[in-house]
């Protein structure tokens, strides 16, 4: 999933369905009343998917955030104002707060525990770091030997931390290739790393 700011939210819906989902909402509020969220989410739970899907999400996550988006209508319902809002902002607004959460949780994914500014003072001793200094040295010398387009697709995904979807779409390449070529630089580099003495 690509990590840049969300575009602007589609437009709202025509009149009708604008009328028809301040009463859907009231009915979900006041009765709980399901066959009213069966028809809100019917409407909108795809307009919802495909805002996700032109945001660079997936199919298969854009399915679980469009989820997450309609749970949260069904149980925020009572919040929603028709006087501050129309119901497609307010919908689109979850959406796009739900798909910043989903970025955010992604690039936590991908700290490095291990990194000694994350551990306690006094945990990492010196021995750790000169050991971590040296497999540095080594895997940038691993990475210096690959062939260029090898090293340009590491360089990408790992030190600039480009999603694989991005690097596809600012190369004009299929989003397979990438996903190819990046694991036979990282065979590569395995090999290199293996081989070589630190």
């Amino acid at each position: 999933m690509d990590a840049s700011p969300p575009q602007t939210p589609p437009k709202p819906p025509a009149s009708q369905a604008h009328d028809d989902a301040i009463i859907w909402l009231g009915k979900i509020t006041t009765q709980q009343d399901k066959s009213a969220f069966v028809a809100l989410f019917n409407y909108y739970a795809p307009r919802v998917k495909a805002y996700l899907r032109r945001q660079g999400v997936d199919g298969t996550q854009a399915d679980d955030i469009t989820q997450d988006v309609m749970l949260q209508v069904w149980n925020r319902a009572s919040q929603f104002d028709a006087a501050k809002s129309r119901p497609s902002t307010w919908i689109y607004t979850i959406a796009r707060n739900r798909l910043i959460d989903a970025w955010r949780a992604q690039k936590n994914n991908m700290v490095d525990y291990s990194d000694p500014a994350l551990l306690p003072e006094g945990s990492y001793d010196q021995t750790q770091s000169i050991a971590a200094e040296e497999q540095s040295v080594e895997l940038r010398s691993a990475v210096a030997k690959l062939s260029p387009a090898q090293r340009d697709i590491i360089e990408e995904a790992y030190f600039k931390e480009r999603s694989q979807r991005m690097i596809a779409k600012a190369r004009k390449i299929p989003l397979g290739t990438v996903k190819s070529r990046l694991r036979l630089a990282l065979d590569h580099l395995r090999e290199k790393v293996k081989r070589e003495p630190i």
